[in-house]
């Protein structure tokens, strides 16, 4: 039987209370973007750049225990900006 456990926080992976708080921010609350579908593409990018069994669920990540070696909290989020964000939100742009 595998066990899983917290990693970490978005707050502690990105420095924002929410994923979704993120997203807001970033676009300065214009409407005239599809919010669900930007926050869908971006965790579906996050979960690319994250170690295998590693996942973003809400806004923590978990992943097997014990802490797989594979796992690093400061490269996991030099890999995060690594991930063209406002391409994402280029793409779900309704107005």
């Amino acid at each position: 039987m595998s066990t899983t456990t917290e990693y970490c926080t978005w707050a502690n992976l990105a420095d924002e209370l929410s994923l979704r708080e993120g997203v807001v921010a970033a676009i300065d609350g214009h409407d005239d973007y599809d919010l669900d579908a930007i926050e869908a593409e971006y965790r579906e990018a996050i979960d690319e750049i994250l170690p295998e069994g590693v996942t973003l669920e809400g806004d923590t990540v978990y992943g097997p225990y014990p802490i797989i070696a594979e796992w690093d909290l400061a490269e996991t989020r030099e890999s995060l900006g690594e991930i063209d964000f406002f391409a994402i939100v280029e793409r779900h742009q309704v107005g």
